[in-house]
């Protein structure tokens, strides 16, 4: 397998620091993008500077962190999201490895930014970070 970037590309947001942004229109559940993540190991510390781009997938039984590789983890947080995003726990496009796909809300326009929820908890658990409004 091998990781498509085609559709996206990455540049400083006005959001935060950098974000990923379209090449091109994308329509409503359209995938904007993937990338293939690394589940980490329950007991793992991280150092503080990758703190911040792990994701987590909870259920009534646990919670799961994982990592997003290629631009995965540049997509910002938005309080009203342009993409939601969904894990395909094997792909075969990358070998059996678990791949975050991003999709389309709406219609994407050209150079438009990619944004997702993180959901209250992830600033709840991390004050050092500023929700921005929007």
């Amino acid at each position: 397998g091998r990781l498509e970037l085609k559709g996206v590309y990455a540049a400083p947001s006005p959001v935060h620091g950098w974000g990923v942004f379209t090449d091109r229109s994308f329509e409503r559940d359209e995938r904007v993008q993937q990338a293939p993540v690394r589940w980490l190991p329950e007991d793992v510390e991280l150092p503080e500077n990758l703190t911040n781009d792990v994701f987590e997938r909870r259920n009534e039984k646990e919670t799961r962190r994982f990592l997003a590789y290629g631009l995965g983890s540049l997509t910002n947080h938005s309080d009203t999201p342009n993409c939601r995003y969904a894990i395909r726990r094997k792909s075969h496009a990358f070998g059996g490895m678990p791949v975050l796909n991003f999709y389309a809300l709406r219609t994407l326009a050209q150079n438009e930014e990619v944004t997702i929820s993180y959901g209250d908890e992830y600033f709840q658990t991390r004050p050092h970070i500023k929700k921005k409004a929007g």
